[in-house]
């Protein structure tokens, strides 16, 4: 069913000079409030609920000209968002079909969760006319932001029911009894849960550009020629994870456990012999532990020289080529690690781009155009924190041989892990510690979805291997065009585009039966 959206987005700005003809300021100032109202039959509680964003667009600059050679300019942009009601239930089905969220306690899709993001750019520069055509021009800039989660419990568990218990019997064909903790519908969760809730997501970039631009007559036409280097230093420190310890529950007859190596398949032989599958009288349940936590920095060195050649008759040609060096860290580097895993050389990198166009009759109504370039990405920081140590998945599994579920009951212990160890057999961690398990529940298995191979020649322990020879994210373009004035106000133009990925990167994965599935870094 329809819900209510409303955006309302008020703004000023005010500029001018402060000094005549020497200084110069702007000012900007756009809030902007964003409401989403949804209306939800619920079994208890209240049936109205809103997510809500607001954002806080500030901008400010000064110019000022210190000589009549030498302009200089610093600028800072902020960008508060913040966001309450992050979670809302599913939408009324306009035809009666049963809504999964009402069920759930109005309380977990309370206003009170959200998140915030502050997030500030600066940038200052200097334009300095050396001679009427030699120009130099110096950029540093610098942005941060920190996302952050609020108001999801951190204590207790959040239990989500993957089958429905309701009306369903156990394995001994024993109907559940509606009072039961296990009775309930399918999609239900009895607290508020976030499985990325994130403590920081603390982004900083700073960049220097410097530039030097020369125009030369002469030779066979007019040249602006024009070369740089840039420098980008990128850090992401991040901290993710379920809000409380998550819990998937499955119910009932006929939900059994496929075990994925030895130690489950030692562990689920009795069940199997006795229920036909890998379960307990009740059904299963598995403990999910999944985050990322790490830190990392990069380097990308990039430079540049271009050529924008007027040759006359109507012709204008543009080439020029870029070459970058490029590095990303391991996250988690011990004794004997890569620190660089992904390292660009100056080769690897290499992007030249040209362009042309005709001016075909001279009187600026007809062009043809092509041109080509080639260009590379640049590495993204998430690969480096959850590639190379940071980032976690492991599931504990657990047989239910009582209908308390809310007695398995696992606790964050250190870095907010709770089911963690180096193989198959390694238990979650409840309040008596780890393999402390609750009476009435039986361990199956450990599965790591995020181990790492320990056998080649670029991993470690706490490291994925990266293919050698690793190509960087590239694509190369080729364009085609014609424009055509037909009268002053009318024009046609007709234009040929063609895009192609020429390398990718991309996580392998290889199941290994003792510990799990492990990942190598290539260009697929």
């Amino acid at each position: 069913k329809k819900d209510k959206y409303s955006d309302i987005f008020p703004g000023a700005t005010f500029g001018g000079a402060l000094w005549k003809d020497k200084v110069w300021f702007f000012a900007g100032f756009n809030p902007e409030w964003d409401d989403h109202e949804r209306n939800v039959v619920m079994s208890v509680g209240p049936t109205s609920f809103s997510r809500n964003y607001q954002t806080y667009y500030t901008y400010g600059r000064l110019d000022a000209a210190i000589t009549q050679k030498v302009r200089v300019f610093g600028s800072w942009l902020y960008q508060y968002q913040r966001e309450s009601g992050e979670v809302l239930p599913f939408a009324d089905s306009t035809t009666g079909l049963y809504n999964q969220s009402s069920s759930s306690p109005t309380y977990v899709f309370g206003h009170n969760l959200g998140n915030a993001a502050p997030n500030v750019t600066t940038n200052v520069g200097a334009d300095f006319t050396l001679t009427p055509r030699l120009v130099a021009t110096v950029r540093w800039g610098y942005a941060f932001q920190n996302y952050h989660d609020f108001g999801f419990p951190t204590t207790g568990n959040v239990n989500y029911f993957e089958t429905s218990g309701v009306g369903a019997t156990d394995n001994s064909g024993t109907p559940i009894p509606s009072t039961s903790p296990l009775s309930q519908t399918s999609g239900y969760y009895n607290a508020a849960y976030n499985e990325n809730t994130t403590g920081y997501d603390a982004t900083k970039r700073n960049q220097v550009d410097a530039d030097l631009a020369w125009f030369k007559s002469g030779w066979w036409g007019t040249h602006n020629i024009k070369g740089g280097y840039q420098l980008t230093r990128t850090t992401n420190s991040l901290l993710q994870h379920w809000n409380a310890p998550e819990i998937n529950i499955f119910p009932g007859a006929g939900n059994f456990y496929v075990p994925q190596g030895p130690y489950g398949g030692t562990n689920c032989a009795a069940y199997i012999a006795e229920y036909g599958g890998c379960a307990g009288l009740y059904g299963y349940a598995t403990v999910v532990d999944y985050g990322s936590n790490g830190q990392a920095t990069s380097m990308n060195h990039g430079l540049f020289i271009q050529d924008a050649w007027t040759i006359g008759h109507g012709v204008t040609i543009n080439a020029g080529i870029r070459v970058e060096k490029e590095y990303l860290p391991a996250e988690d580097q011990p004794t004997g690690g890569i620190s660089k895993p992904i390292n660009f050389s100056w080769s690897d990198k290499l992007a030249p781009r040209i362009g042309a166009a005709w001016d075909v009759f001279k009187d600026g109504r007809m062009k043809v155009f092509g041109s080509y370039g080639v260009f590379n990405d640049t590495m993204k920081l998430n690969l480096a924190i959850s590639s190379f140590g940071g980032q976690y998945w492991q599931n504990c599994a657990y047989a239910m041989d009582t209908d308390q579920i809310q007695n398995l009951n696992p606790i964050f212990g250190a870095n907010y892990r709770y089911c963690i160890g180096p193989n198959g057999g390694s238990q979650a961690n409840f309040p008596g510690g780890t393999g402390a398990t609750p009476a009435g529940f039986t361990f199956l298995e450990n599965q790591n979805f995020r181990t790492f191979p320990t056998s080649c020649a670029t991993c470690t322990a706490t490291e994925e291997g990266v293919a050698p020879g690793l190509k960087p994210y590239r694509q190369h373009e080729d364009v085609f065009g014609i424009d055509y004035q037909l009268k002053k106000n009318l024009a046609f133009e007709a234009r040929w585009d063609r895009i192609r990925n020429d390398h990718v990167i991309e996580d392998a994965a290889i199941f290994n039966p003792n510990i799990g599935e492990t990942f190598v870094i290539v260009n697929p």
